[in-house]
This record gives C-alpha cells, structure tokens and sequence, in this order.
C-alpha cells in the first residue's frame, strides 16, 4: 500500500498501532526489514521545500520495535514546525522518543543552533543514527546532529539529563510517545525534569515541549497528570492554515541530494493525516514545585 492510501485508511483502520503510515513488503534497506522513504515537504510562505530521507518499516506497527515504524503524528509535527519556523531557529531543540528523528532532523534544517535525537538504546538510538546518516544536509549550527541514549523509565534518567550539555535544550519534540500506557508517567516526568533543568540554565528562558499523539486512550487525563507533575498543556487546533504539501518522491542523486523530484503518481499526503491526531504546546506552570 503506498503512503498515501495508507493516510487516508490510517483513521478507520482496526490495527493496533494506526498511528503509522504506509506499507510494503519489498524491503529498501540492506538489513531486509525497512524500507528508505524520502519525503518531500513543498515550499510555502513560511518555509522552502526540504527532502528527508528516513529507513521504516512502512506496516501498520502492531509488533516492536517502534523506533523504525513513520508515525503520523511526527510528521505532523514536522509540518507544524515548518509552519512555526521561529519557534525552531537559533533554539536547542531536543526530540523524545525520536525513533526515525523525523520531527528533529525538520528542526535541524529550519535554523536550530543544536539538535539531540534522544531514544531507548536498544534499537531506538539505532534506528535515529541511521536517520542521521541518510541526511548529511540537516546540520544544525553547532555541528552535527547528536544521538543520545534517554529511558524514561531509568532510574538514572535525572542524571542522563544533567549531561546533556550545553546549549542545553528550551525546545522538546515528541511524536506518539504516549501509546504506551506504562510509559505515560515516565514520559511526563520526563518532559519535566527536562523543562525545568533548562529553566534553571537559562536565564529568561521559557522552554517550550511539542507533543504530537493521536488520542487513543479516553481514560487517561492528559491536563491532570500534567498539572502533577508542574506543568501545564495548551492544545493547538488543526490543521493550521497554509500548511504546505508532502509526498513521497524519488531521489535519483541519492538520499537528501537536492534533486528529489515527486513521481507522477505522488499524491499530497497532508489530506486526512490528521484525523484522531492532537497536537499540545506544553509548559511550566509556575505556581507549582518543582518534581522532585
């Protein structure tokens, strides 16, 4: 099934995980297992058309790992950056859970001084190095795009993020990190400890996390456990006007070499990809404390 017809099937379908797009059996990538897409987003007012190459699996992702299934909600997320090209340039932008680093390879080609691809170190770090390497032209100002191990769920997590570093990040990217329900908690935590620690670092800093899921799990209230843990969520509507096109196209020169051009039978992905999607600004909440 090709990604568009993927777009479209992805709200109705019955599978597990209908976050992902597209499908296909003929594997592209020379482990036998993912395939090398190249997604062009076209030109607008606020952004010129930019190609990035990732390696999925392009299946409905009903079975791990998740780091190399092309979530839906990270490519929102990457349109919506391109939209809000501000909230990118000249900031440290770091990516939860980047699993293909869709969303923070966008950031690296928008202006970002620093990008941080961050996931699980087994299979997640893998799966966004190799994203990195099929994308030599999204280079932040600081050098290349860094790749760092981050658990949620460790019991080193507070100390992982104190290493990070310096710029230290003011702007988090996350797409689909909450589908889980046993990592929830953890990512909220998470998000906190790291917005507070660039508070702390930043003098006037008001760091900013953009959170794309698509809402499968009515039982979970995002605004409490938000509030829990000193934070607070505003939710952006969609789809934003003037968004731009993207298709999947050919790369003749090679991945991300400037001369992608869309085969004939490209269609605009952007129709239908964002049913049952949300798309959240969250922030400190600063009357609560700080998470311990």
């Amino acid at each position: 099934m090709p990604l568009a017809a993927a777009a479209a099937a992805a709200a109705t379908d019955s599978a597990p995980h209908p976050g992902a797009l597209g499908h296909s059996e003929e594997p592209g990538h020379p482990d036998g297992t993912l395939d090398v897409v190249h997604l062009l987003f076209g030109s607008g007012v606020t952004a010129p058309a930019a190609c990035l190459s990732v390696a999925c699996r392009r299946g409905r992702g009903a079975v791990p790992p998740f780091a190399t299934t092309l979530w839906r909600s990270s490519l929102l997320l990457a349109l919506h950056l391109r939209h809000q090209p501000a909230m990118v340039a000249g900031h440290s932008v770091l990516e939860l859970g980047a699993g293909t680093g869709v969303a923070g390879l966008t950031a690296a080609l928008l202006g970002a001084r620093r990008v941080v691809l961050t996931d699980l170190p087994q299979g997640g770090v893998q799966s966004a190095e190799r994203s990195v390497r099929l994308n030599p032209r999204a280079r932040p100002a600081t050098g290349g795009v860094e790749v760092l191990p981050l658990d949620w769920a460790a019991a080193d997590a507070p100390a992982m993020v104190a290493r990070l570093g310096s710029p230290f990040p003011d702007l988090l990217l996350a797409a689909d990190c909450v589908f889980q329900p046993d990592m929830f908690v953890p990512f909220v935590q998470t998000l906190a400890l790291l917005l507070h620690e660039a508070q702390a670092r930043g003098r006037d800093c008001h760091p900013l996390a953009l959170m794309a899921y698509e809402n499968r799990s009515p039982y979970r209230s995002l605004a409490e456990t938000l509030a829990f843990w000193g934070l607070v969520g505003r939710e952006v509507p969609l789809p934003p006007a003037d968004l731009g096109t993207l298709r999947e196209v050919a790369c003749p020169g090679g991945p991300c070499s400037g001369a992608c051009v869309p085969s004939s039978a490209a269609e605009d992905l952007t129709p239908g990809l964002f049913e049952d999607l949300r798309l959240f600004e969250i922030s400190l909440a600063t009357d609560r404390p700080e998470p311990e």
